[in-house]
């Protein structure tokens, strides 16, 4: 690499990242370039400094962090990595899709020294759903969770809510053909339970019954809200701790979530 500065342009105690791989994909395509990454949230840490251009500096060995996602490991050339790496880099592994959708390829094994994942095991955790308590303090999700502690008893405009509901469940899809046979397994649902006069409405391309996408999209969960006793939350994919947004769109409008994935929910 020419062109960039050098080691002895580096501004002392900062830290530098650079994203390696391209910044379209979450969660880098959320991320501001330079401190604003970090000033402009009020993160605890405001001395690091982001940049997605390689020749920042004339050498790679300049940065203290290096950020690889594992969609672009997966999709793109596995050969793209630095030509230098220095004992005292962090190189990490980031990753908000799906493990089983998204596995890393085994030139990368022994490769990274940090994760950066939804996974509650990883050294920094991104999960999709932050859990907080009523005085806004961050609860979970995590490894070992206690949630008697945290909750409590319903109000009557949660009971009223759920008094006024009538049909048993609602599925919002658009990919029918990914997931461990969800679309099949729905499907089934909705043939047994025309025996005891419920059912199943499925949304999206899924079914018979349209969901405007975008900011419209409150109009189903309004649906959902006001109608259904039960969400369907079917994961895409199976993968340890791979929980998305669709289990709030159960618990954000008074629907009981029933879930299908790998993930352990009680966390």
């Amino acid at each position: 690499m020419t062109g960039g500065k050098e080691g002895n342009d580096k501004e002392s105690g900062l830290i530098y990242i650079l994203l390696w791989t391209p910044a379209d994909k979450e969660p880098f395509n959320y991320l501001d370039k330079g401190q604003e990454a970090f000033t402009k949230r009020n993160c605890p840490y405001q001395n690091c400094f982001l940049t997605s251009n390689r020749t920042y500096f004339d050498n790679t060995l300049y940065y203290d962090a290096i950020l690889f996602n594992a969609w672009h490991l997966n999709t793109g050339p596995t050969e793209d990595i630095p030509k230098n790496r220095s004992e005292t880099q962090e190189y990490f592994l980031v990753g908000q899709e799906s493990a089983a959708l998204y596995p890393i390829p085994p030139n990368f094994n022994n490769f990274f020294n940090m994760t950066w994942t939804y996974k509650l095991s990883s050294d920094v955790i991104h999960p999709y759903i932050t859990v907080k308590n009523s005085r806004g303090v961050t609860i979970g999700p995590k490894m070992d969770m206690n949630w008697e502690e945290n909750m409590l008893s319903p109000d009557h405009g949660v009971i009223s809510k759920v008094n006024n509901k009538s049909i048993a469940a609602a599925w919002i899809a658009s990919n029918c053909a990914n997931g461990g046979h969800r679309y099949y397994f729905v499907k089934n649902l909705q043939h047994q339970l025309l025996k005891y006069d419920h059912r199943v409405d499925i949304y999206g391309k899924c079914g018979n019954l349209f969901c405007p996408e975008g900011e419209r999209m409150n109009e189903c969960f309004g649906a959902i809200e006001s109608d259904y006793y039960f969400y369907l939350a079917f994961e895409n994919s199976f993968a340890e701790d791979y929980v998305t947004e669709k289990l709030l769109h159960a618990l954000e409008h008074f629907s009981v979530p029933i879930v299908y994935g790998a993930a352990n929910y009680s966390r």
